[in-house]
């Protein structure tokens, strides 16, 4: 399995088996000054599974 920071690059789900995405935690004041409009997908949840349930 991989855990990537960022959402990866196309076809690395391919060669790297199970792909998860984390969340970084970044406070939402950042975005807010940066002008930035952001909704995390994570919800109640801190790690994403990019792969197809197999």
């Amino acid at each position: 399995w991989s855990l990537c920071k960022v959402l990866p690059l196309t076809k690395v789900a391919a060669t790297c088996g199970s792909l998860y995405l984390c969340d970084l935690s970044i406070p939402a004041s950042i975005f807010i000054k940066s002008g930035i409009t952001y909704v995390s997908p994570f919800g109640s949840k801190f790690i994403i599974p990019l792969h197809s349930k197999q």
